[in-house]
């Protein structure tokens, strides 16, 4: 399964044809926010017809649940135990991202919970820190007042944010001019994939930023050696040149006996 998630929302129809004809299926992402009067970009999806749509918020998951198409609710949906996975896979889900606030400890509870099955879990992201509807590429790249008139410099140019570490955080401009900035590096969980595939978990997904098509493909490479344990996980982070990190928390992976329930004994 191939999902895209184009800045703008155009060339979907050439590349659902490009997929179709190599024999993927397809899914489309929708926009992170859904505001009244934009459900326009919903119904381009539904007109389009994915194999698949990756759904980010409740409207969404509404409109395309009425639409009939197949869904995967996406980690903003904010799934963080049992209870909320069951309530949303009932609303026709096929499966889900669980939120990324949880440590591999409390993913596997919530394995041990529910149906495993029901999970896709991301194992490669250059995470996204926060979306914000102040459009950086018209601020600084155009005199306009809106997207009427700013000549749209989001498509002609990359801005990204240094901070006072040095590091680069790319920003992306939505189809609603809403800017989401990305983190600089990009992060894997290769050391418990084994662990999740023991536990039933059959769904893994690898997101891209910018990355060219034969770095995606040796990540991909890299990511089935993992699942075919033909590669041992430390090899797999050395050959990526990534960190290892899962979830908005870095380090967590190895950090167990500094983890503390703030809410244990209350």
């Amino acid at each position: 399964m191939i999902t895209l998630d184009y800045e703008f929302g155009k060339h979907y129809q050439e590349s659902l044809a490009l997929l179709k004809e190599h024999g993927f299926k397809s899914s489309i992402a929708t926009t992170r926010i859904l505001k009244p009067k934009e459900l326009h970009n919903l119904k381009l999806i539904e007109r389009l017809a994915p194999d698949q749509v990756l759904v980010r918020n409740l409207g969404a998951l509404n409109f395309f649940k009425k639409a009939g198409l197949a869904m995967v609710g996406d980690f903003s949906l904010n799934v963080t135990n049992s209870l909320s996975a069951h309530y949303l896979m009932n609303k026709g889900l096929e499966r889900i991202t669980m939120g990324l606030d949880l440590n591999q400890w409390q993913v596997g509870e919530i394995l041990g919970n529910s149906a495993a099955h029901w999970f896709e879990i991301i194992v490669h992201q250059h995470m996204p820190e926060f979306h914000m509807e102040h459009c950086v590429f018209a601020a600084y790249l155009s005199q306009g007042s809106s997207f009427k008139d700013c000549g749209k410099p989001c498509e002609k140019h990359k801005v990204s944010l240094k901070d006072f570490y040095g590091n680069i955080h790319h920003l992306a401009a939505d189809h609603e001019c809403r800017n989401t900035m990305f983190k600089a590096q990009a992060q894997a969980a290769t050391s418990q994939i084994a662990n999740w595939r023991d536990q039933g978990v059959a769904n893994y997904r690898i997101e891209g930023l910018w990355e060219d098509g034969s770095k995606i493909l040796e990540k991909v490479t890299v990511f089935q050696q993992v699942l075919n344990e033909t590669m041992q996980p430390d090899q797999a982070l050395v050959s990526l040149g990534m960190m290892e990190s899962f979830g908005v928390s870095s380090g967590v992976l190895a950090q167990k006996h500094n983890y503390v329930d703030r809410k244990k004994g209350l």
